[in-house]
């Protein structure tokens, strides 16, 4: 290991040469610079493969890129908004429909990282994956234990040694092979049944017809959004639930757009909600979306990865310091989420960071980092926003809520504390019990 002066080190995985960049001039580097992919970076550190310093195959990122364009176009999105709401609003009934806490009758329970995360697992379906799968419970359970344990068997072995066939390896062959008889089974139903849907799934076959492609779009829509949009999903109503002056502050925020948009005195906060525009979900949350980024800060764990393919060094600003032509280079966003010059108090939840004094990126860039910064930008970061706040603000209108034990006593202040040591975000790993109470709905 060698460390320089800019606050960069340098490493061997193997035969790798990795390159962690820190410091502000490591930052603007890894985030700015065209000659870096991120493609080749994050397939070939986290898969074991490796192509030659030449090579600038994206592994297919174009493509993905593309289509998740399209899927995120205002129009399409506005035309998802029905049956976002609509499950949603299902799932707000459900937990209406659940029985009263063991110890106090007033209130029910549920844990937010299942009952949540199946919401907007169905949610993402809705927007990146198959209407077959969305509107079936039992498909929708079936390829989500199959997605969850493609993902839990990511194996660090094979990263360091690729030609080691490791158990968990086997397991996610496994796993992946499953996803994609199902995903396949449905489109040859469709195709021999001449049906179409206006799903994404349709859409990305439609491109070129070819099954292999599609399989690898919804795995790669499922990664990035099942994973890590789930994680900020369930985080945050968790974060709210242990914050009971933001939950209320968001809440009145909810209220007075309810207030604001509501065309018969009659119509329910969810009748309301039904009717929103697109425009109104994206822009008049300002309070609920401050909260947002600081879940997102708070819970952007892992690291971003990069291969310098430009057929020479990177230099790090003036340090002197360089990513070699063909190494990888790394970036923490704890080294920037968590440092106390930048974000103080970093572990605690404060979304005044963000809505009351926002830091200024002319000050110093790329200090937020949860939806990617500078050349490289969460490609679904529109469908991402939208369907966490179309859950939470529903959550809002319909209850009140606090963090609890499974049998609803009250347990403010004893969050679990998030794994820094994870790849990527992740959702929580231990049970995350709220208790709820239904609202009065009408006016």
């Amino acid at each position: 290991m060698h460390a320089v002066p800019s606050q960069s080190f340098s490493f061997y995985v193997g035969k790798k040469h990795i390159v962690n960049l820190g410091g502000l001039d490591g930052r603007k580097t890894f985030f700015e610079n065209k000659d870096f992919s991120v493609s080749q970076g994050f397939v070939e550190l986290l898969t074991g493969l490796v192509s030659s310093n030449d090579a600038r195959d994206d592994y297919g990122a174009a493509f993905f890129v593309k289509c998740v364009s399209v899927l995120s176009r205002g129009e399409r999105v506005a035309q998802t908004l029905a049956v976002l709401t609509s499950d949603t609003r299902k799932f707000c009934d459900e937990l209406v429909a659940r029985p009263a806490s063991v110890l106090h009758q007033e209130w029910q329970v549920t844990d937010v990282t299942q009952s949540v995360y199946f919401l907007l697992y169905r949610l993402v379906q809705r927007s990146v994956g198959a209407t077959e799968i969305s509107e079936d419970d039992r498909l929708l359970r079936h390829t989500l234990r199959i997605f969850e344990s493609f993902e839990r068997n990511t194996s660090l072995a094979h990263i360091i040694f690729p030609w080691l066939i490791t158990p968990k390896y086997v397991a996610r062959y496994i796993a992946g092979a499953r996803l994609y008889i199902a995903i396949r089974r449905i489109l040859n139903r469709r195709n021999k049944a001449g049906h179409r849907e206006e799903d994404a799934l349709q859409y990305v076959y439609d491109q070129n017809n070819d099954t292999d492609k599609v399989v690898r779009f919804i795995f790669s829509a499922l990664a990035s959004s099942v994973t890590m949009t789930g994680a900020a999903a369930t985080w945050l109503p968790a974060f709210l639930s242990d914050a009971p002056e933001w939950q209320e502050r968001c809440r009145e925020e909810v209220d007075a757009v309810v207030f604001k948009y509501r065309k018969d005195p009659t119509q329910s906060p969810n009748d309301v909600l039904a009717t929103l525009s697109l425009q109104i979900w994206e822009s008049d949350f300002p309070i609920l979306h401050s909260c947002l980024q600081e879940t997102l800060r708070i819970t952007s764990t892992g690291t971003f990865f990069r291969k310098n393919v430009s057929g020479s060094d990177i230099p790090l600003g003036d340090s002197g310091d360089v990513v070699p032509d063909g190494s990888y280079a790394t970036y923490l966003p704890d080294s920037v989420h968590m440092d106390p010059r930048v974000y103080p108090d970093p572990l605690e939840f404060n979304p005044a960071r963000f809505h009351d004094a926002r830091i200024s990126e002319e000050e110093e860039p790329h200090t937020f980092l949860g939806w990617g910064s500078g050349r490289h930008l969460c490609a679904g970061m529109r469908l991402a926003k939208v369907q966490i706040n179309i859950i939470l603000v529903h959550m809002l209108a319909n209850f009140d809520f606090e963090l609890s034990d499974e049998k609803g006593r009250q347990k403010l202040g004893t969050m679990p504390s998030v794994d820094r040591n994870l790849l990527r975000p992740e959702k929580s790993h231990v049970p995350i019990y709220i208790r709820y109470k239904r609202r009065n709905l009408v006016a």
